[in-house]
């Protein structure tokens, strides 16, 4: 056990009157500590800061009330309100004016086709119908199956 001691007391004063020890295994550390959540703290900073864009919340027949909450800056987030059919149907031209919101790099050409209408009735995961426009036109009515 004295030994113990002894060889303790040793390395402790080799430790403490070296000073490229001293610097190597306390004062270097803490700095590279520093130096790496600086460079943290400013990218997550730039990544997380104010100009980041506010949450989104899409949400079908919105109440006029949670509107108005949402609307209040303090909360932070948008609402895109969609108004559909009783029926759920939405007119084709509402869908893709959602598509732009939600997803501005959106393009029915990436997927092959020129028109949106096109890639909807494709993927056969949507009803279709012709809806007649006073006007003497037809109106694409959109709704998922």
């Amino acid at each position: 056990m004295n030994k113990t001691f002894i060889i303790a007391k040793k390395e402790l004063y080799r430790f403490f009157t070296d000073r490229r020890l001293l610097f190597s295994t306390v004062l270097l550390p803490g700095l590279m500590v520093y130096i790496i959540y600086t460079f943290m703290g400013s990218a997550f900073s730039s990544m997380f800061g104010q100009g980041a864009e506010a949450p989104r919340v899409l949400s079908v027949n919105t109440p006029a009330s949670i509107t108005a909450i949402a609307a209040e800056p303090q909360y932070g987030f948008g609402i895109i309100d969609i108004d559909s059919e009783e029926d759920g149907f939405m007119s084709l031209s509402q869908v893709g004016s959602i598509l732009g919101r939600l997803y501005p790099d959106f393009d029915t050409r990436n997927y092959g086709f020129t028109k949106l209408h096109k890639l909807i009735e494709y993927t056969g995961d949507f009803e279709t119908r012709y809806d007649q426009i006073p006007g003497g036109g037809k109106n694409l009515m959109v709704k998922n199956k």
